[in-house]
C-alpha cells in the first residue's frame, strides 16, 4: 500500500479503558483519500446522528494525512475531527508538527 496509509485504525474506548485494532481495506483509502475523507467516513458510520457531542458514546479522532510522515514538503499534518459541542454538527481542526508523523509511526494508520 506504499507509504500513504498502512491499513489500520486504533479505536480507543476511554470509558472502558480498552482498545481495538481494525484493519481497513485498501479500497476504502482509495475512495476516501486523505485524513479528512477517512475521518468523515469512520465518524459518520460509527456515531449515531442524534448523539450529544459530550456524551461518552461520542467519537472524535486524530487522522494523519495521506502524505504525513513522507519526505513531501509541509507533510506533517493531521486533523482532529468529531461532533462539535458548539454547533452540534461536524467539527474539525488541522494542525502540523511532529504529532501526525508519530501517529503513523506508532501504529501504522
Amino acid at each position: 500500500m506504499g507509504t500513504g496509509f498502512f491499513g489500520k485504525v486504533l479505536w480507543i474506548n476511554l470509558t472502558e479503558e480498552s482498545f481495538e485494532e481494525e484493519t481497513i481495506p485498501e479500497e476504502i483509502y482509495r475512495q476516501y483519500l486523505g485524513g479528512y475523507g477517512l475521518a468523515v467516513k469512520l465518524i459518520f458510520e460509527n456515531m449515531p446522528a442524534k448523539i450529544d457531542p459530550l456524551s461518552p458514546e461520542s467519537i472524535f479522532g486524530f487522522f494523519p494525512g495521506l502524505l504525513t510522515g513522507t519526505a513531501a514538503p509541509f507533510s506533517g499534518r493531521y486533523m482532529l475531527a468529531g461532533k462539535s459541542p458548539l454547533t452540534g454538527t461536524w467539527g474539525d481542526s488541522n494542525s502540523g508538527g511532529t504529532f501526525g508523523p508519530e501517529i503513523k509511526k506508532s501504529h501504522g494508520i
